[in-house]
């Protein structure tokens, strides 16, 4: 009961640390389920996917830093409008291709 007693104010948090944690890794657990009908509809391999997916998170993790310390020096707000402006422009035409052109 002595442990109980100690973990109850915990209790909590831990919860709700276990729930943030789920909401937000729903995407990456998931994605396995999306996986065959994503690659087939956009016509590329699984190898090729997979391998768009590590490099994008391995940039996400690279730029971190980056990011962090240009938010402190430039604040929030002009950060968040470049990532915003760059998640909008199309790369290399990709948004243009249609499946027929991917394929050929």
């Amino acid at each position: 009961m002595p442990l109980l007693r100690i973990l109850r104010p915990t209790l909590l948090i831990l919860i709700g640390a276990s729930v943030m944690l789920t909401l937000s890794m729903g995407l990456r657990q998931s994605l396995g389920i999306f996986l065959q009908p994503l690659t087939h509809d956009i016509h590329i391999s699984v190898s090729d996917f997979t391998l768009a997916l590590a490099v994008q998170n391995l940039a996400w993790g690279f730029l971190q830093p980056l990011a962090g310390a240009m938010t402190v020096r430039y604040g929030f707000r002009p950060i968040m409008m470049v990532g915003s402006a760059g998640q909008r422009m199309p790369k290399n035409g990709s948004s243009q291709r249609t499946p027929a052109a991917a394929s050929g």
